[in-house]
């Protein structure tokens, strides 16, 4: 039994003595390995997007407008030659008449990115329906949606800093409203419901209105 005893203390000891050997040994270095690590980062900022109508800046200005002096210039149904029969203060127009879209809209692409603009016109809320197919702009009748003007087209303005880019348009050179005249014949005139009635009946009154919305539409281009 002493035996026995004897035995196991001396196993219980050697263990003991094995582990604090093996941790004196393992604690007396330190566990080391080679490393390196690379890193980086991309970045991009967005383009930028500014398209002038007139000197204004349309992307940015909150309701953005520009002066269009259609019926300025009163002139004869061609457009060009003075009109010495109607009176020109207040703006009026009346069968016989016509004339230019006087000053130029010039839209600039001042964007980071190719833009595609357009000369649109419509039926202003004050157009008076008496006057559909009669006051005519390039010879179209005034439609009630945005529409391109006839005559005119798609632009593509470059973005800025292209070399050998376009960067400026103009709009309106060509762009003329006109109302038709009736018979030219004095004491002739079309059959009752023609249009020399319709006119009169218009002139009569002396109230109707035309009025025309334009609008430049500009967007980037795929």
């Amino acid at each position: 039994m002493l035996k026995k005893n004897y035995f196991l203390r001396a196993a219980v000891l050697l263990l003991a003595l094995c582990t604090l050997t093996a941790s004196v040994f393992l604690g007396s270095g330190t566990m080391a390995k080679y490393y390196a690590s690379a890193e980086g980062t991309a970045s991009a900022r967005v383009a930028k997007f500014s398209v002038e109508v007139q000197a204004v800046d349309i992307a940015q200005a909150s309701s953005p407008t520009f002066t269009v002096n259609l019926f300025d210039s009163l002139k004869e149904i061609n457009g060009t030659t003075a009109e010495d029969h109607v009176a020109t203060s207040p703006k009026l127009i009346a069968p016989g008449t016509g004339g230019p879209l006087l000053q130029d809209i010039v839209v600039t692409n001042k964007s980071e990115v190719t833009v595609n603009v357009e000369l649109q016109y419509r039926k202003a809320t004050a157009w008076n329906a008496s006057l559909d197919g009669k006051v005519l702009v390039n010879g179209s009748a005034i439609p009630s949606a945005w529409t391109t003007v006839p005559g005119t087209s798609i632009k593509q303005l470059d973005y800025v800093g292209k070399s050998g880019g376009i960067f400026v348009t103009t709009f309106s050179p060509g762009v003329n409203w006109s109302w038709a005249f009736g018979n030219t014949t004095f004491g002739t005139v079309t059959a009752a419901g023609g249009t020399d009635q319709s006119d009169t009946i218009l002139g009569v009154a002396g109230a109707a209105v035309a009025a025309v919305d334009f609008r430049i539409w500009a967007e980037q281009v795929d």
